[in-house]
């Protein structure tokens, strides 16, 4: 006859080999389940060269002149006063150019020397200069995907009198709505 102790024991080394011994090579059990990635792109513009500085629209510069009897011609370029942006591929999206800090009513832009003297000018979208950039008349396109460059073609236009002699200068917002 086996003792208490004896089988308390036995029972006791059972459950520990069972909870110590290696696997066996005969079990291979297993669960498997699937994770899933997404991304999802949406319409979204980016402004400025490389779409990291919108301050690198720069500056129209119309140069300079004695005289206003004849209209004088601006263009922006890419980092001189073009707008210049990217917008993810489909993208269809408009750019309105604000009336500046001295608006006359909306389109009415005028420059000044910050003495109560003003400079009216205009900005096209086109090199004719027939179609007027305002926040009622926008640009509109599609986007490739690709950073695009906007000219801004500016007019000074002729005028009956010239103002005193200085710097004139405006500054007005730009805005892509997609």
């Amino acid at each position: 006859a086996m003792s208490g102790r004896r089988i308390g024991a036995i029972l006791l080394g059972l459950a520990l080999g069972a909870v110590f011994s290696p696997p066996s090579a005969s079990r291979a059990d297993s669960v498997t389940e699937s994770v899933t990635f997404t991304v999802e792109i949406v319409e979204g513009c980016k402004l400025g060269v490389g779409g990291t500085n919108p301050a690198s629209f720069g500056t129209i510069d119309f140069g300079q002149t004695s005289f206003l009897d004849q209209a004088i011609d601006g263009v922006g370029t890419a980092g001189a006063g073009a707008v210049v942006g990217t917008c993810a591929p489909g993208t269809t999206f408009t750019i309105a150019l604000g009336d500046g800090q001295n608006a006359g009513g909306v389109g009415e832009r005028y420059m000044t020397d910050g003495g109560g003297n003003f400079i009216r000018y205009d900005l096209y979208q086109d090199s004719s200069r027939s179609i007027s950039w305002t926040t009622l008349s926008t640009l509109e396109d599609t986007a490739d995907g690709s950073e695009q460059v906007f000219p801004v073609y500016g007019r000074v236009p002729s005028a009956g009198t010239t103002p005193p002699a200085g710097l004139y200068t405006d500054e007005l917002l730009v805005t892509v709505s997609f």
